[in-house]
């Protein structure tokens, strides 16, 4: 029988300002099976898996603050996918779907594999 794996990933940031920007990027190229940590540009933050280039994204309201550290947890169990800020869940999927690859070419934390989604 197959199972779906359990995806926890755990972060602390301090964005520095409201940008269209990636926190984290796992993944073999850009949007090939990648597993994101992002913000955007209105404050924001979100979290997508992608499935060859079909993302399913949990994604909060704008609550960034610059400067302020904020502790980030994504999970996925099953179809399930959230996302937790400061302990508090604040975005949630029912439809989320896993990675298909467990391995990843690439991890980043602080960039994108994408030069123009960088926070530098």
């Amino acid at each position: 029988m197959w199972k779906l794996f359990e995806m926890t990933l755990a972060l602390q940031v301090r964005p520095d300002a409201h940008a269209d920007a990636v926190l984290a990027d796992f993944g073999d190229g850009f949007a090939n099976d990648n597993i994101r940590l992002r913000t955007w540009l209105d404050g924001s933050l979100g979290s997508e898996i992608l499935v060859g280039t079909e993302p399913v994204s949990a994604i909060t309201s704008p609550l960034i603050v610059p400067g302020e550290t904020m502790q980030i947890v994504i999970t996925r169990k099953g179809s399930m996918f959230k996302l937790f800020v400061n302990g508090l869940l604040m975005a949630l999927n029912t439809q989320g779907q896993e990675a298909r690859r467990q391995s990843r070419a690439v991890y980043y934390i602080g960039r994108a594999i994408v030069p123009g989604l960088n926070l530098r």
